[in-house]
């Protein structure tokens, strides 16, 4: 008897248990209708002045779940420490430690990072905007951030805008940012009016900082000018020039085919074959790519001297017999590859006699 009574309790507790965790329903119509705020439970106002809370709660009318909340709810003024964003009940909650700025308007967005449970349909243009202050700031920048070489709009460039008080401006926490949307445009609300310096990052490591060297960049210089009348601004990014220098090169014994580290070469190389009696025929310049083509070369090493006043490059270049033929049946080989090899099977290798 008392065997049949642990088994009834424990039956009834996980059936108590799979009540307490939200799931969705099988079968009936595919739900289409994304989460809606709720009209009935507290969700922190839009609006709120004088704010002085350590979170802002929205709550919904069904149950959701996040997707990935850390690069879709974008908090501006950005927060210097990563921000708790989670889930209780209905509820989404952002959470944070720092101590807000005095007199200043925030938002919260929150992308398409809450969805309902049962298909994901996503809840669209949820925000949170709250003030420190007594009012809420109303001015809005907007724009459109395109690649400097191909043209094309950027999807998710970080748009910054900084206090101009701050001298090295790129070295400092941002005072508003967003992100670009698809086709690249971008918009920033809720913005103190005053001077500002405005930057687009492609930042990789998501700091908001110009940290790397092969991260995109643009800056509008001078400062602009934010007030009631929304700003309109277009910005180009580029990637930091590096030094032109050379990556690989292949040769046979008339042609050469160099491969550089920058895609957009300037000016004109010349290739000059020095202390030998050959004659450059033609060359073709392409891209991060020079091709050469030069009277047979029969003798070697050889030294060719590449250069480019253009682009302040000078190197040379030694060009060494590359062996073909015979070799001693007790003699070794060396293979060398364009990329690291991670294993080898010696089963793969046969030694063919030739014939003759």
């Amino acid at each position: 008897m008392k065997f049949q009574e642990h088994i009834g309790s424990f039956i009834l507790f996980m059936v108590c248990l799979s009540c307490a965790e939200p799931s969705a329903p099988i079968g009936g119509p595919k739900d289409l209708t994304p989460p809606a705020i709720s009209k009935t439970k507290y969700s922190t106002p839009n609006g709120m002045t004088n704010f002085t809370y350590d979170k802002v709660l929205v709550t919904f009318d069904e149950w959701v779940r996040l997707v990935n909340p850390t690069q879709q709810v974008i908090i501006t003024p950005p927060l210097k420490g990563k921000p708790n964003i989670f889930v209780k009940n209905k509820s989404v909650v952002v959470q944070w430690e720092d101590t807000l700025r005095s007199n200043t308007t925030y938002s919260v967005q929150f992308g398409d990072a809450i969805v309902d449970i049962t298909e994901g349909n996503a809840a669209k243009n949820i925000k949170r905007v709250f003030s420190t202050g007594p009012f809420i700031d109303s001015c809005t920048i907007s724009g459109l951030a395109i690649d400097y070489f191909s043209g094309k709009a950027l999807k998710d460039a970080t748009i910054l805008l900084y206090d101009t008080s701050a001298t090295n401006w790129l070295k400092v926490f941002p005072y508003y940012f967003t992100k670009t949307a698809s086709d690249g445009t971008f918009t920033i609300n809720y913005i103190k009016d005053g001077m500002y310096n405005l930057c687009a990052l492609l930042d990789e490591n998501n700091n908001y900082f110009y940290d790397k060297i092969d991260e995109k960049i643009a800056f509008n210089l001078p400062p602009i000018l934010i007030n009631k009348n929304p700003s309109i601004d277009t910005l180009f990014l580029f990637k930091e020039r590096q030094e032109t220098r050379i990556l690989s090169y292949d040769y046979t014994t008339s042609h050469l085919h160099i491969t550089f580290n920058n895609q957009d070469l300037i000016g004109n190389f010349s290739c000059t074959i020095k202390d030998y009696d050959s004659t450059v025929i033609k060359q073709y310049q392409n891209g991060d790519s020079l091709e050469i083509w030069h009277t047979s070369i029969d003798t070697y090493p050889i030294s060719l001297i590449i250069s480019n006043p253009a682009e302040s490059f000078f190197d040379t270049l030694v060009l060494k017999n590359k062996t073909i033929g015979a070799m001693s049946i007790d003699s070794s080989m060396v293979l060398f590859f364009k990329t690291s090899v991670s294993k080898k099977d010696s089963a793969g290798f046969e030694m063919i006699k030739e014939m003759g």
